[in-house]
């Protein structure tokens, strides 16, 4: 029903490979500053493993701003178009656009202004998305990393009212926990939910069988919106000398999750 990936490294693509993940997701930024030399060898690296670069997350870095006084999309855009084509020949089909800092908006700026920017900005890239043949996943992340788009809900009217073919929403178990956003909103925005991202609230850790926080509820809601899409592992190691380990009991535990239904 659903397919489970994994935000990693391409240096991790062998392991997930070997844990049984569907796909691994990688930072776009950090594809887009590869040298060719260095974008060729993680092309025949991805090739060789069998799994695909279905997702990336991290579209932007920080110093890339898209709202506010000093955002400069003409400069932006030509580099946009290479992470877009590089990211399609690794295989992928959904670009994520959380990049917090990017878009927060400056204290003392129209909040309104800021967000007619940010929106002319997803227009950019559905061109761009629509030319290189992916899709743009919107996160909402929590306010404690932007003040900018932190529901599902606000993500869904901005995505509504924009009216663009490409552009979509992602839902991050995550971000909503912290904001303390019902579940019930996944099973009103149909088909606009492409993604979505999951971590063990308390910490951001993979989640675990062990772990006192219940998923179920999350992937319920997903289940009562018709969502068949990917879930990506977006967290952090409690053990990094034991990351494909963790990794891996993560997969399991979501599996059970699932079954159960």
């Amino acid at each position: 029903m659903f397919r489970i990936g994994c935000c990693a490294d391409v240096s991790r693509i062998e392991e997930l490979m070997k844990a049984g993940f569907d796909y691994i997701e990688l930072n776009l930024a950090q594809v887009t500053l590869m040298s060719e030399s260095e974008f060729e060898g993680c092309r025949r690296r991805v090739e060789q493993s069998g799994l695909k670069a279905e997702a990336f997350n991290c579209m932007l870095a920080g110093k890339d701003l898209i709202v506010g006084p000093n955002r400069n999309l003409a400069c932006m855009e030509q580099r946009l178009a290479q992470a877009f084509r590089r990211a399609r020949l690794l295989g992928g089909k959904i670009l994520v656009l959380g990049s917090g800092a990017a878009r927060r908006i400056p204290a003392g700026y129209a909040v309104e202004q800021g967000r007619e920017e940010f929106t002319a900005f997803l227009q950019l890239v559905n061109l761009l998305a629509g030319e290189y043949g992916v899709e743009i996943a919107v996160e909402p992340l929590n306010r404690r990393e932007t003040n900018l788009i932190t529901s599902v809900s606000e993500a869904y009217g901005l995505v509504q009212k924009a009216c663009l073919t490409h552009v979509h929403v992602l839902a991050d178990l995550y971000h909503m926990a912290l904001e303390q956003e019902n579940f019930s909103v996944l099973e009103t925005v149909g088909g606009a939910l492409v993604h979505t991202h999951i971590a063990n609230p308390d910490g951001r850790y993979y989640p675990s069988r062990k772990d006192r926080y219940d998923y179920r509820p999350f992937f319920r809601a997903l289940q009562k919106n018709g969502y068949r899409g990917r879930v990506s592992l977006e967290g952090i190691c409690r053990e990094p000398e034991n990351w494909l380990d963790e990794t891996a009991e993560s997969l399991l535990c979501l599996k059970e999750i699932i079954k159960e239904g």
